[in-house]
């Protein structure tokens, strides 16, 4: 590679460490979010063919922190909304949840989903509608 120089073993062994090329984490995947502490995403599980050409999927909502990978949600109604810091926030059936992927804890938020949610740095911020935001730290 033209530009590079090599002035040790250590660093020929880093640069093979870093250049192993990509790993598969998840396959069809529908919503993903990232933050230095964790990457979260919601993935096709299965399929089954039903009547008149429909076709049933099941959904996993799972989050990857210090290699572990954990499930979150198999319900069909989960949905990814945003990951920061170490949060993941999802809804299911219709109710704002959070997940701490540091404590390996869920929690509700509100027994409602919002209209829209934003989050950066550890704070959320979203809406129910009727003109207010509402925010978490």
């Amino acid at each position: 590679m033209e530009g590079i120089r090599l002035t040790d073993a250590a660093e020929a062994t880093n640069l093979a460490l870093v250049s192993a090329g990509p790993q598969t984490i998840a396959s069809k995947v529908t919503q993903w979010a990232l933050t230095p502490q964790v990457l979260a995403w919601r993935e096709i599980t299965s399929a089954t063919p039903g009547d008149f050409g429909n076709v049933r999927y099941e959904y996993g909502l799972r989050a990857e922190t210090n290699s572990n990978i954990v499930t979150i949600s198999t319900r069909s109604s989960a949905a990814l909304y945003a990951a920061t810091r170490s949060w993941v926030l999802f809804s299911e059936e219709g109710k704002l949840c959070r997940f701490d992927a540091a404590q390996g804890t869920r929690s509700l938020v509100i027994e409602a989903g919002p209209q829209g949610l934003w989050a950066n740095d550890g704070v959320v911020v979203f809406s129910l509608g009727g003109g207010k935001i509402y925010r978490l730290q």
